[in-house]
């Protein structure tokens, strides 16, 4: 669990992180945070970027990035302390 929510926290920043960069993109940066995800074998049930237009946005304006991953996506078995949960991670960057 602990693993996941680490690689959640990852997925985040790293999403954040090339939408605040000064030609940033949404969908750029919701790539980076996908390969991040799928490179530690997690599949993520949602990536949103507020606001969705980071490239048209002024430098200085705050961007939030939240990822999203169901808690049972690594179990070995269908029951336990994690079924059903969701592992959220929230990053906040300003536009370069």
């Amino acid at each position: 669990m602990l693993f996941m929510r680490q690689a959640v926290v990852q997925s985040a920043y790293e999403t954040v992180k090339a939408a605040a960069k000064s030609r940033g993109n949404a969908t750029d940066a919701e790539l980076v945070g996908r390969q991040v995800l799928t490179a530690r074998r997690l599949t993520p049930q949602s990536i949103t970027i507020n606001p969705r237009n980071v490239d048209s946005l002024a430098a200085g304006t705050p961007i939030q990035v939240t990822v999203n991953v169901n808690g049972d996506a690594k179990s070995i078995i269908g029951f336990g302390p994690f079924r059903g949960l969701v592992i959220e991670a929230q990053a906040t960057m300003f536009k370069e």
